[in-house]
């Protein structure tokens, strides 16, 4: 899970529109002068989200995030 920093609201709409990236529509807000929303990213997309301009942080590893899913429903 990551966050993504866009500096415009358009550009956040890019995240799907152009980049395909799985947001969580209920996480995105404006902060100040930019705005934010949660998704779930590879490191690819990270990489390439970073060289578009955008800022990400990561929160979570997504894989270790699942591993920890399946081990509680088991």
């Amino acid at each position: 899970m990551v966050e993504i920093h866009a500096a415009s609201l358009e550009r956040l709409q890019d995240l799907q529109r152009t980049f395909n990236v799985d947001v969580v529509r209920a996480t995105a807000k404006q902060i100040e002068s930019y705005f934010v929303v949660e998704a779930l990213v590879s490191d690819t997309e990270i990489e390439k989200l970073r060289s578009e301009g955008f800022r990400v942080k990561v929160l979570s590893d997504a894989d270790e995030l699942g591993s920890q899913r399946r081990r509680n429903v088991e």
